[in-house]
């Protein structure tokens, strides 16, 4: 089983994605061991499904990044401008995190755009899973759990750095919910 887990390792440094190949092998050496009950080998089972459930973790931050971006990529300045001491009632005193640059941004992802981007992530996905393993719905899931909880920070960080400010996502938890459901329905 060393020797197993070893080559899953050195096999991922071919890959682009190297998150999926160790997931998907993972996925199935701890399917495999769970199947053979072997008692000296409960260790390698536990192992493979800590390392297959990391890998997917990975994966999914890695990917869920791409549909909301730039939003992503403002709050981390927001997070890293309050981490230097500003208190986070004056972030939207600072020129770059302004209320009127958090509209921008917001801007440009109206609900339209981010089902259109999901639909995008969700065919990348399928496209980078093997179907042997089937483990679409689990990725997607995950997915959709990584990108409710970054909406209830998004919204958190709103709420605390620009009190008062009516500044809103276009699109709610609900609508999220519609599009992951959607789209999954869509595919099927």
């Amino acid at each position: 089983m060393d020797t197993v887990f070893n080559t899953i390792n050195s096999l991922s440094m071919l890959k682009i994605n190297a998150n999926m190949v160790m997931m998907e092998n993972f996925h199935h050496i701890y399917c495999f061991l769970s199947e053979m009950k072997i008692h000296c080998l409960e260790g390698k089972r536990k192992e493979a499904k800590q390392r297959y459930s990391e890998h997917l973790d990975k994966y999914v931050i890695k990917h869920l990044g791409q549909p909301l971006q730039k939003l992503n990529c403002f709050l981390d300045g927001v997070k890293a401008c309050i981490a230097q001491g500003v208190k986070e009632e004056d972030v939207s005193f600072q020129l770059a995190y302004s209320k009127k640059e958090l509209r921008k941004v917001i801007e440009k992802y109206p609900g339209k755009e981010v089902k259109k981007a999901l639909e995008v992530l969700y065919s990348k996905i399928l496209k980078h899973l093997s179907l042997e393993e089937n483990l679409l719905p689990v990725v997607w899931h995950a997915m959709e759990q990584e990108l409710l909880h970054q909406y209830k920070q998004f919204e958190d960080m709103i709420s605390r750095c620009y009190p008062g400010s009516g500044i809103t996502l276009d699109f709610s938890v609900e609508d999220l919910l519609n599009y992951f459901t959607t789209i999954t329905q869509l595919y099927q």
